[in-house]
């Protein structure tokens, strides 16, 4: 528009010349085209101003209302953002009031905790006393109960001690019934079980019965006599001898087992077939609580009776004496006997249990083997002890 301005300057100034100086002088054309071409500019410049006003008024009401707009949107912002601080605020207050509640409540709680820890470490206290006491009354009533049975096996020991010398004769036929009447009375009722049959495999055995003169001995030898008897052994007659050892003692025959240079003796044979004889009669006098053991037969003290006129080879002798004497409490004065006897037998087992180990330690596949060996040791041992037991551990005194 400036410029448009500017180009109407040769006309203004042609006119101004016409007034100042009151001559009228023609215009040249190029005066009038570029004077023509400034008022365009002008109009042109005046309506683009006006238009440029327009739009820039259009442009500024546009910012005006985007200004607002966002101003608007800044404060509900604003608002809310408020509102959520408030909100927040409230929030963190009932959190702070939460957090102490929760503090206060687990106060409380590890008080009753610590309160339950006390009442359970007193039950747990209880409850031990409780189980101390239990266990001691159990080992009461164990020990007394172990003291019951040892007072009754004392009490069976000393029923079997003074248990009579007898066997019964008794016969039991198919269905189970007992049959009156002696062997030699029943043998035509057919087959019986009669208290002989243990002895009946040794049938023919010789056997020499001795007893001591007393009423209970003498009843004795003759019970035995009958029964050994009916299994058919060759019993013969029986003798009268005095000062013979109390109790039972079966003797096989040592007739022949004399040394030998030349090899085992001759009458070996025979004297093993007769121990077998007499390890088969030991246990059926004690399954009868006889108190029977093994013996040798002696001819003078101390010195083994070989003469097979006294006592043929292949024969037994047994000797019945006295009732035995079991001491059943040991006496002040066998204190050092009761304690020398219990520190022979600790050696005796001592000794055995090493010989056990050594042979399962240099073989460990004869485990079996020397199990069957304790046991049959065991066994050996219970026929020449016998089956009483005296309350003292004392043996048989003779």
């Amino acid at each position: 528009m400036a410029l448009g301005v500017a180009l109407e300057g040769p006309e203004v100034v042609h006119e101004a010349r016409e007034i100042l100086f009151r001559v009228k002088v023609r215009a040249r054309p190029w005066i009038t085209l570029v004077s023509l071409i400034g008022w365009i500019l002008v109009v042109g410049g005046v309506v683009g101003e006006g238009v440029s006003e327009a739009l820039v008024s259009r442009a500024d009401g546009n910012i005006q209302a985007f200004n607002n707009t966002r101003l608007a949107d800044t404060v509900t912002k604003a608002g809310d953002a408020e509102d959520s601080a408030i909100q927040a605020s409230s929030a963190a207050n009932s959190a702070v009031d939460s957090a102490r509640k929760a503090s206060s409540l687990a106060g409380s709680a590890r008080k009753e905790a610590d309160a339950s820890e006390r009442e359970i470490a007193s039950v747990r206290r209880q409850v031990g006393e409780a189980e101390a006491s239990l266990s001691e009354a159990r080992d009461k009533a164990l020990s007394a109960e172990q003291r019951a049975q040892e007072a009754q096996s004392q009490l069976i020991n000393l029923a079997i001690c003074n248990a009579p010398r007898v066997i019964p004769e008794w016969s039991i036929d198919d269905r189970g019934n007992m049959v009156v009447g002696s062997t030699a009375q029943i043998g035509g009722l057919g087959k019986l079980r009669t208290s002989a049959d243990p002895l009946r495999p040794m049938a023919g055995q010789k056997v020499f019965i001795q007893f001591v003169p007393d009423t209970e001995a003498r009843r004795a030898a003759l019970n035995l006599a009958g029964t050994l008897a009916n299994a058919k052994w060759d019993v013969q007659p029986l003798q009268i001898v005095d000062g013979l050892r109390d109790g039972v003692s079966v003797q096989p025959s040592m007739a022949g087992t004399e040394p030998s240079k030349d090899g085992a003796p001759q009458g070996w044979s025979a004297h093993v077939h007769a121990s077998e004889s007499a390890d088969k009669l030991i246990d059926f006098l004690q399954s009868y609580n006889w108190q029977a053991t093994r013996g040798w037969p002696e001819g003078a003290p101390g010195k083994l009776l070989r003469d097979p006129n006294v006592l043929p080879a292949d024969s037994i002798r047994v000797q019945i004496g006295l009732y035995p004497a079991v001491v059943y409490i040991s006496p002040p004065g066998e204190k050092d006997l009761s304690l020398a006897l219990a520190q022979s037998e600790q050696e005796r087992q001592k000794i055995r249990k090493e010989m056990r180990e050594r042979l399962l330690k240099q073989n460990p596949a004869m485990a079996k083997d020397i199990e069957g060996w304790d046991k049959q040791l065991d066994s050996e041992m219970e026929r020449y002890s016998g089956p009483c037991r005296p309350l003292s551990g004392l043996p048989i005194l003779h």
